[in-house]
Parts: structure tokens; C-alpha cells; sequence
């Protein structure tokens, strides 16, 4: 994390590593069954709040993925 809260990638080669890890996983692994529960749950969190793409990205914003700036 940088001091004013944006995520970087330290090391594109272990990201891609693992990206080609999960892309080898088999359809049924309990990976994939615990990730649709998490989306499941993001999405039953945020169905209340989001009504537009600008909430979204408002809302990950907030989580210090980029900062968001209107022109």
C-alpha cells in the first residue's frame, strides 16, 4: 500500500503465476464454489446501495482502488 492508500502490484510474475494456477483449476474445485459465494455475498451487500456505474465506482473507490475524478 502506497501512504495515501492506493494498491499496487509488487511483482507481475507471481500475479500471473498464480492467475495460471486458478486457470487450471477444474471447474467443480472447492476454489471456485468459495468464490461464488463471495461474489454472492458482495453482490447482496451492494444490491441496496448501487443504482448506477457512478455509485460503483464511487463505492470502489472507497476501497482505495483508484480516486476518481469528474470532468
Amino acid at each position: 500500500m502506497l501512504s495515501s492508500g492506493e494498491h499496487i502490484i509488487l511483482d507481475v510474475d507471481h500475479l500471473t503465476l498464480f492467475f495460471k494456477y486458478l486457470d487450471k483449476l477444474p471447474k467443480d474445485s472447492e476454489f471456485w464454489k468459495e468464490l461464488s459465494k463471495v461474489a454472492k455475498s458482495y453482490a447482496d451487500q451492494l444490491k441496496e446501495n448501487i443504482n448506477s456505474p457512478k455509485d460503483y465506482l464511487k463505492r470502489i473507490e472507497a476501497c482505495n482502488f483508484f480516486n476518481m475524478q469528474e470532468t
